[in-house]
Formats: structure tokens, sequence, C-alpha cells
């Protein structure tokens, strides 16, 4: 839904005067803290220790009480517990994608998601990020990430392809080739790491390859700071204009 310029996605939402967000927040999280706390052992462990229930969690001065989980903690779960440890609320029989973290600051943690999370949770969360990006069915939308068990992009690329956008998969070509293919292909939206869309465009830059004059208008990062500092986005205008 689109209102004086700007696109919404749900607009009763994400328009609802505070008070009521903080109440649905709050009955969100009590329905949330309810399931894992009956469908995984690690967080029901984590619950009880705090002596929390669910119900109780009324306020947002309440959500305090609530532990904080670290990945360390995830780690030695799935190490105890092989191979997908104790935290999550699905078996591997009701799985239908697998992925795993980065494993930059330690051994990787393995994900499982269901049917529910894969086509209706992650397309709900990025329907929002698609509006507030500006993404519509017009736009080819260009992925220059490398396809396999790590789950950055994935997710969105899904949910953009399900919503009608054109995808233009760019794993497994080096930057150059895929400058060139996405002017070839017509792309008008990439996305990427903060660091890897100014390293493109600094490749642009050094191989002649002209970007203002393209049909790329739009932008998404994500994984990375530095999308949100205002220094970094004028930097990366700079170098693209």
């Amino acid at each position: 839904m689109k209102t004086e310029g700007v696109l919404y996605w749900d607009q009763r939402q994400e328009c609802m005067p505070r008070v009521d967000l903080e109440e649905q927040q709050l009955q969100i999280l009590r329905r949330q803290l309810a399931h894992v706390h009956e469908r995984s052992p690690f967080y029901r462990r984590k619950l009880d220790d705090a002596g929390i229930r669910p119900d109780e969690i009324r306020t947002m001065e309440d959500v305090r009480r609530i532990p904080f989980t670290d990945k360390e903690e995830l780690r030695l779960s799935q190490a105890n517990h092989p191979p997908w440890g104790d935290f999550g609320c699905i078996t591997p029989k009701e799985a239908v994608r697998v992925f795993q973290t980065s494993g930059t600051t330690g051994r990787p943690v393995r994900i499982m998601l269901s049917r529910k999370d894969w086509y209706e949770t992650f397309y709900e969360q990025f329907m929002h990020f698609r509006c507030g990006y500006g993404l519509t069915e017009d736009d080819v939308l260009f992925v220059p990430f490398n396809y396999g068990l790590y789950i950055a992009w994935w997710g969105f690329q899904t949910a953009m392809e399900k919503a009608g956008l054109m995808i233009i998969p760019g794993g497994g070509l080096s930057s150059k080739d895929r400058l060139r293919a996405m002017l070839d292909w017509g792309t008008t939206a990439i996305c990427g790491t903060p660091s890897y869309l100014l390293y493109l465009a600094e490749t642009a830059r050094k191989n002649g390859v002209d970007l203002p004059g393209s049909a790329i208008r739009k932008m998404v990062a994500a994984g990375e700071p530095g999308a949100n500092i205002l220094s970094r986005n004028q930097q990366f205008r700079l170098r693209v204009h």
C-alpha cells in the first residue's frame, strides 16, 4: 500500500500508536516464549532457571527478566547434542531448508527452517524490508553472493522472488563479470554488504564501467555496520557518481 509517497506492507501495524504497538509486541513475545518453553529443551531450561513463566511477561519492564542467549551457548548445545543441538523447536523431518552461520567467530551454528519459517515468516519479514527500500515488481534485483550453506541473502532473495521481482543470481562470478552482468541484464537494484558494494564501485571506476549511466538506482545493504552511517552512504555515492 502506498500513501503520500510512502510504501507500506502493513500500514495499520506500521502506523499504530506506540502504546498499541507495545501491547501487540508483548502479546507476540508471550506466545513465542510459550512456544519455545514447550518445544525447546534449551530454552525451557533457561526460562525455568530464570524463574520465568511466559504469561508473566506483561510489561516492557518484565522483558528485562528474560536471559540473553549468546552464540557460544548455541555452539555448546550442538556440541553436546549433535548435529542440531537442543535449542530448536522443530525436528529434522519438519525442516525444508538447512543453513549455517559464517563461522567467523568460531564453529558455525547449524540452522533448520520449517516450511512456515521459510515460506511464511521469512516472506512477511522481508516484505517490510522490500517496502522500506522501495522495491517493486518492476525492479530487477542482482544478488551477488555465492550460493551455499551460509544463510546470508537467501531469505531476502527468495522473498523478493515470491514478491514478483526478477532475480539475477550473481554467485560464482568475478566482480568485473558481475558488473558486466548487472548492466547487461538491466539491473535496477543490488544487495550486498557495505564493504563489498564499495568494492564494486571502486572496481567499476577502475575499469571504466559507467554505473551512473546504468539503470541501478536502489541498494540494499546488510551483514555488517556501515549501511546506516551517513558518511559511509555519502562515500558510496561519491565513488559511484
